[in-house]
């Protein structure tokens, strides 16, 4: 008898559930707000439909104006606590309340309920574009800002707009693009302001028809220069990794859409029409050396990147590093080169070494280098990826000294040392092995994150590469 009294009672309250529910879904197709609180910008008829206020309706509208064109939620509150609108409690707006304006679909004239939505069912307050404005704002430009590419260059992996962002370390200062999803986003992408930008330029110059090309480029302020790469593409996509820019970037778009202030989705839906950067295409001597004269004159000190791009001279800058770098230019021109010496990864390294090799046919000795004022340059050879390394890569012969390490004899030692291993060992395991000459040559000619990227071992420990690296992108 118990039992029979539970099962009609969970029938019952199955039932009153079900009608409920129905009663809910009914209450929406006729366009009834069923909402506890009335949203700002409405007040409720006697139908139970929203209907406009008045004086509250354009208060909220300028709330989705103000956050389509970038302005923060703090100062957007701090507009609401200055007008007649309050908040159902009586406390202030906060940047939490601005959001939950401004992501309620209510506002498009929307009500739903139980998974019933009657896209007509009250006067709108605002269209369907602002909205979508409102949800994903482009970042606020700087006007003054050095980044070129701020507003355009997008994560592959989550679709959001990178972030330029100075990068300080002890003697330098990189200027790079990121993505700053941080959870949201499972990978992020990153890109140095001093390798993509170039490149972007010369697609540019390459891609706009003979009367609409610019001529004096470095003339134009920033915010020009910024529309000019505009009108020529809507997006560029990185994709995440260490492979170099030209493998990991693309161009979406032909500057015909209008994404200034839309959400793209994730690159793998724009990926059909996106085409590659081409290689940077190296001047004529002449040219650069008379490029560098106009740039470099009245200067003492080599100046960094970061100059170089507020004049609109990042390709300058570029093929600068293509042939010679630093330590060819600046003794050319009686600069001084900069404290702590030149930033120098593997594209970089290449740059520098390919005037003094050129015409060689054997490795250079130590003397030959530190007479020309390339023993930094030497130093750098020796830490990525050595002597035998770099002379094979510019066709060069070189005396090998059976007694040093090699490139070869490190991974041959490496790939036994790690048999059997899903983990690069840390320096704990090379000691109880004894091969504290292995550890010491691994981290001199290469260092952790590169070997373990060679071997497709995985890093422990939070290590993230200590040591020198013979390959920096």
């Amino acid at each position: 008898m118990i039992r029979m009294m539970f099962s009609f009672g969970e029938w019952e309250l199955d039932h009153s559930r079900e009608s409920w529910r129905l009663a809910r879904i009914k209450a929406v197709e006729r366009g009834q707000f069923l909402g506890p609180l009335r949203p700002a910008g409405y007040h409720k008829g006697p139908d139970g439909r929203l209907r406009i206020d008045p004086i509250e309706a354009p208060i909220v509208a300028e709330v989705f104006r103000l956050r389509a064109k970038a302005i923060s939620r703090a100062r957007v509150a701090a507009y609401l606590n200055a007008s007649r609108l309050e908040t159902p409690s009586g406390v202030e707006f906060s940047g939490h309340a601005v959001w939950r304006i401004t992501s309620n679909r209510v506002y498009l004239g929307e009500t739903h309920s139980n998974g019933a939505v009657n896209r007509a069912a009250h006067a709108a307050i605002v269209d369907q574009a602002t909205w979508e404005r409102a949800q994903y704002p482009e970042p606020a430009i700087r006007p003054n800002s050095v980044y070129l590419l701020s507003g355009l260059i997008r994560c592959a992996t989550c679709g959001y707009t990178m972030v330029g962002h100075r990068q300080r370390t002890k003697h330098y200062t990189n200027l790079i693009y990121r993505c700053n999803r941080n959870r949201s986003c499972p990978e992020h992408a990153a890109a140095k302001a001093d390798e993509i930008e170039p490149l972007v330029e010369q697609w540019i110059a390459r891609a706009m028809p003979e009367d609409r090309r610019v001529t004096h480029w470095a003339e134009l302020p920033i915010a020009r220069r910024r529309d000019v790469v505009r009108s020529q593409l809507d997006w560029l996509y990185v994709e995440p990794g260490l492979a170099k820019i030209l493998e990991r970037a693309w161009v979406v778009g032909d500057g015909s859409g209008s994404p200034k202030h839309a959400h793209h989705p994730p690159f793998a839906e724009a990926s059909e029409t996106a085409r590659r950067l081409g290689p940077l295409k190296r001047w004529p001597e002449r040219e650069l050396t008379a490029g560098l004269t106009k740039f470099l004159a009245n200067r003492m000190v080599w100046p960094d990147f970061e100059s170089f791009a507020q004049a609109g001279q990042a390709q300058l800058h570029a093929q600068a590093m293509l042939w010679g770098g630093v330590y060819h230019w600046a003794p050319r021109f009686e600069l001084e080169i900069p404290r702590g010496g030149a930033r120098l990864n593997s594209s970089l390294l290449e740059g520098a070494l390919a005037p003094f090799l050129e015409g060689r046919a054997q490795w250079p000795s130590r003397r030959e280098f530190e007479d020309a004022g390339l023993a930094k340059v030497r130093a750098a050879v020796r830490a990525q990826g050595g002597t035998a390394h770099w002379a094979k890569r510019f066709g060069l012969t070189w005396r090998e000294n059976k007694r040093k390490w090699t490139m070869e004899r490190i991974e041959r030692e490496l790939i036994a040392f790690t048999r059997g291993r899903t983990t690069f060992p840390t320096e704990t395991d090379f000691v109880h092995r004894g091969r504290r000459d292995l550890h010491a040559a691994m981290r001199v000619h290469g260092g952790y994150r590169w070997w373990a990227e060679r071997l497709e071992l995985r890093l422990t420990n939070g290590r993230k590469g200590r040591g020198r690296s013979r390959v920096e992108q």
